[in-house]
């Protein structure tokens, strides 16, 4: 026996004890074996994770080699064996929920009657036993319903006990996502800050109803503010509907297979050079509406979109898209209804696909109770009587915000003074109003040093014990102060939560529903005391590191009207989230307010792009042109850039006027605009004069001109002043293609050999970024280099094949691997798995025998979908099975009657699963005969119009030939129109 084989022997009874213990200390761990021994637990060290860094030492078996112990102890008997070896052992949680999982007589789980603490405890511990015990429930499972008890968690500290006024709402916005209203199926709610929108939606949340079967309703929450979402590509939204659908029915998981990492892989794509990019998009997003279609078929089904203003914030071609991006969602499902909420309605176009609900002011008798109770719960507040609060609130308003702000103000003058003076606040707009009780409240801060740093510390909007030292003591006339008093009035200005907030960094921010209002009210003398507090935070703020120190700093420079080059020097991206805030506070088309709004990508609106100069505004219209082409919406990208007909040397916009006309089929008017841009070219800018050029060369290939290879010659003389290897690359597989299509081989050896020096100096990851140069190289430079092909195959994934019909995708993989294309066909239903399978056998082929031909074949594939793409040329899309048409009901019989009595329970639950990737169990809901079963079975497949794959998939499984031939006829005769 070797040393490490007899190592491994002595330390395998530890190695199985550590496996059944969550913690433990090295030193006292016995063996599992029960046999003595004289190895020490401190050997197994170097395979063990500390797990706690206080008291007594605790380690614990990484999951991996936990589960490959367990797995060689294989039962509950075998691991009870195991944990007797060590009886002293921590009781954790985890511990705690790993012994009980192991008792015979214990009853499976249900995760609902778990508290939050059982729930934790059970996440690693079904992660550790997974596949080995029965009746354990999956991790996933775990995860899903934690994550719904932190939702519910959330939405309960929302909707509050003072949920008041609203009923009315409530009930109209039921209806609507009950799908049982009338009207659109998009709602629009909207409603300014602190009108009670968020509470409103957590109580239609909390109330939602719990049925089961056919009678549920899926529902889905997403706001714009998750940081996984991006407004201004919609089919982000999609993977975050996908992973809540899955939550709440965990058959649907292999459907959503496969889309989430393509709308990564679209999102991620830094392919501007590449016109064939808003083709790919586009046919990304017809899948995904199709995928969407089959994920979801007729099911009813709420989607809530919460934080709209996110997107309207970006600009408005971007509510358009996202609004209309929703409306394609109803048209998918016509069962789906959905609302969105904003703090403005939508504006344009993004108002035709939508109903309006604009969330009024509380009524008059709603207020005062709202009043009441949240003066009852003042701290010494004697009862009030109710015609004094009627009376207050009347004068007040209905913005909740508002009632809640004056509580507590109400309480300390006393409610009868207040009420007794007629003047009180005055009669003014909600948020004015809300500032004047902030100022109100100043006056109740017991240390009145506090109360100097309140008003003029408005201008910071991070306050911190150091802020207060550094930055406002002096301005604020306190003069020079120790430490210990800055940190005691920072203490006391985080007691005044009227005033501020306290973020997750334990600094003090004010709130901002007033902020705004109070800082431009500022009087003179305070105005000047401001520009001081803004000149000394850029000090204070210059050297420290990180996002939040050069947002800081901007904030206050931009406030102070820093120049464009300053502020560019001290740019950081990182910081671009925290300074969203600021730009509404900047005059509107100014040259700060511009620079900012490129910087968080921000397209402002089309009367303040008509005010600005000319440079803003090419970068303004380029980038809401960008956004409008990427969607496909070429028309409107046209209108946005001849707002102007003037153009800088270096301008942005004629190279997209011409993409712009190019997907407009308008060859010969992109070529004009491109000739135009040509003769205003300057040395210094070489990246935009090989974009020209490139465009030059793809539009005369698109015409069939011979100027293609001269266009792409300039394009190489100028590409050798760019710093990037990637756009050089670009030109140089375009030049080779086309000296492969003019047949001139010698000059295309010598280009094909100067792209394998470049390919094997440049990291194959950075090209993921940049998937038509990737599909581009795998089409001319595929064949002699399979390393870079397998390479490929892997940096687009499922886009490897995007333009490729699923008829030729089959047909290439059974040249390949000849399985058979009609047994490829039925075993690859689902379309992310066929890719999957596709790539799996390339991979293979190419370090096999066959390497060469795979190779090429692999390689003329790919040319095949590099032309389809350039020429747009796209054929039946690949997700797309045939479409049939409805069934008459004679042939609904038909169908019935052939899979009630050819076809067993087991036969059907199988061709559920590889024909339409879902368990049959959960389609029906258990009926009491089969005939019910296959009903429900044919409407669901109807619904979701996966009637072609039940077909086929019965069509290959027919127990026997008479069956087949009934079935095929019947699938034929649905092709056909009647």
């Amino acid at each position: 026996m070797s040393g490490d084989a007899a190592k491994d022997a002595r330390l395998a009874g530890l190695r199985r004890a550590a496996a059944v213990l969550a913690a433990f200390d090295p030193v006292t761990l016995a063996p599992a074996d029960g046999g003595a021994t004289t190895t020490s637990g401190l050997e197994l060290l170097p395979e063990l994770v500390r797990v706690s860094r206080s008291g007594a030492a605790q380690w614990s078996l990484p999951t991996g080699g936990r589960q490959r112990e367990l797995q060689r102890l294989g039962s509950r008997a075998a691991m009870r064996a195991a944990l007797a070896a060590n009886p002293e052992r921590v009781q954790s949680p985890a511990q705690q929920m790993f012994e009980r999982l192991l008792a015979d007589d214990a009853a499976p789980l249900r995760l609902s009657q778990l508290d939050h603490e059982e729930l934790a405890a059970l996440l690693p511990v079904s992660q550790w036993l997974a596949g080995i015990v029965a009746d354990v429930p999956r991790a996933e499972e775990v995860r899903a319903e934690i994550e719904r008890r932190a939702e519910e968690v959330a939405l309960r500290r929302l909707a509050d006990e003072f949920f008041v006024g609203r009923e009315g709402e409530l009930q109209q916005l039921g209806t609507h996502l009950a799908g049982t209203g009338e009207g659109p199926p998009i709602l629009f709610l909207c409603g300014p800050g602190g009108s009670g929108k968020s509470t409103l939606i957590a109580r239609v949340l909390l109330d939602w109803p719990a049925e089961r079967g056919e009678a549920r309703r899926l529902r889905t929450y997403i706001d714009l503010d998750h940081p996984a979402c991006s407004p201004e590509q919609p089919l982000s939204i999609l993977t975050l509907i996908a992973g809540q659908l899955v939550r709440q029915d965990r058959s649907l998981e292999r459907l959503s297979a496969g889309l989430a990492d393509r709308i990564t892989r679209a999102s991620n794509a830094l392919d501007d050079q590449a016109f064939e990019l808003a083709i790919d998009r586009q046919g990304l997003l017809d899948d995904a509406i199709r995928w969407f279609t089959r994920l979801t078929g007729n099911t009813a089904m709420s989607l809530i979109i919460d934080t709209f203003e996110e997107a309207q914030f970006l600009g408005e071609e971007v509510e358009t898209l996202l609004m209309r991006f929703l409306a394609e969602l109803t048209r998918a499902n016509p069962h789906l209804r959905v609302l969105v909420c904003g703090r403005v309605p939508p504006r344009g176009a993004a108002a035709e696909s939508c109903t309006v609900l604009a969330l009024p002011d509380l009524p008059q008798p709603a207020a005062a109770e709202l009043l009441g109770r949240t003066l009852a719960v003042q701290p010494a507040v004697a009862p009030v009587e109710a015609a004094i609060v009627a009376d207050l609130a009347a004068r007040l308003g209905g913005n909740p915000l508002t009632l809640r702000l004056a509580a507590p103000l109400i309480a300390r003058e006393g409610a009868a003074r207040v009420a007794a003076d007629e003047g009180w606040l005055g009669n003014i707009h909600a948020e004015a109003f809300q500032a004047r009780l902030y100022a109100r409240t100043l006056g109740h801060i017991h240390d009145p040093d506090v109360a100097r740093l309140a008003v003029p510390g408005l201008v910071v909007r991070r306050v911190t014990p150091e802020v207060v030292r550094e930055v406002l003591a002096t301005p604020c006339g306190l003069g020079a102060i120790s430490e210990r008093r800055a940190q005691e009035l920072f203490d006391g200005l985080a007691r005044e939560v009227a005033l501020v907030q306290r973020d997750g960094d334990g600094s003090l921010r004010h709130r901002g529903d007033v902020r705004r209002a109070m800082l431009a009210g500022l009087p003179p003398p305070l105005t000047a005391t401001a520009r001081e507090i803004d000149a000394r935070a850029v000090a204070y703020w210059f050297d420290k590191p990180g996002p939040t120190a050069r947002a800081e700093e901007i904030y206050h420079r931009l406030r102070l009207e820093h120049s464009i080059d300053v502020l560019e020097d001290r740019w950081d991206p990182e910081a671009a989230p925290l300074l969203r805030g600021a730009l509404e506070e900047l005059p509107p088309a100014s040259g700060a307010r511009m620079w900012l709004a490129g910087k968080l990508s921000v397209s402002v609106s089309p009367e303040e792009r008509a005010q600005v100069e000319l440079a803003a505004w090419e970068q303004q219209a380029a980038r809401t042109a960008r956004r409008l082409l990427g969607a496909g919406q070429a028309q409107e990208a046209l209108k946005v850039l001849r707002e102007r007909s003037e153009r800088t040397a270096a301008s942005p916009v004629d190279l997209l006027e011409a993409r712009a006309l190019l997907q407009l089929g308008l060859v010969t008017s992109a070529s004009e605009v491109l000739l135009d841009a040509e003769s205003r070219l300057h040395p210094g800018d070489p990246e935009r004069a090989v974009e020209l050029f490139l465009l030059m060369a793809w539009a005369a290939e698109r015409s069939r001109s011979d100027d293609a290879l001269a266009y792409l010659d300039k394009a190489s003389r100028w590409s050798e002043g760019s710093s990037d290897p990637l756009l050089v690359l670009q030109v140089k597989v375009r030049r080779l293609r086309v000296l492969r299509r003019q047949r001139r081989m010698d000059e295309a050896q010598t280009e094909q050999e100067q792209i394998d020096r470049l390919l094997s100096q440049i990291q194959w990851n950075k090209l993921a970024g940049r998937p038509s140069l990737v599909r581009e190289l795998a089409a001319e430079v595929g064949e002699r280099n399979p390393d870079w092909l397998a390479a490929a195959v892997d940096l687009l994934g499922d886009d490897a094949f995007d333009a490729i019909g699923r008829k030729e995708l089959v047909a290439f993989i059974d040249s390949l691997s000849h399985v058979g294309q009609d047994d490829l066909a039925a075993r690859y239903k689902n379309d992310h798995e066929l890719r999957q399978f596709a790539r799996k056998r390339i991979r293979e082929g190419i370090y096999g025998e066959r390497a060469i031909s795979v190779a090429r074949k692999t390689s003329e594939l790919f040319k095949r979908s590099v032309d389809i793409l350039q020429h747009a040329e796209l054929e039946a899309p690949l997700h797309r099975p045939t479409q049939l048409r409805s069934m008459m009901e004679s042939e609904s019989a038909r169908l019935s009657t052939l899979v009630v009595y050819a076809f067993t329970i087991d036969q059907l639950r199988a061709i559920c699963r590889e024909a339409l990737s879902v368990e049959l169990e959960a389609i029906v809901s258990r009926p009491a005969d089969r005939s019910r079963l296959v009903a429900q079975l044919l409407r669901w497949v109807t619904d979701r119009e996966m009637l072609d794959e039940l077909l086929r998939g019965l069509i290959t499984a027919a127990p026997s030939q008479v069956v087949r031939h009934e079935l095929a006829s019947l699938l034929a005769a649905l092709e056909r129109p009647r």
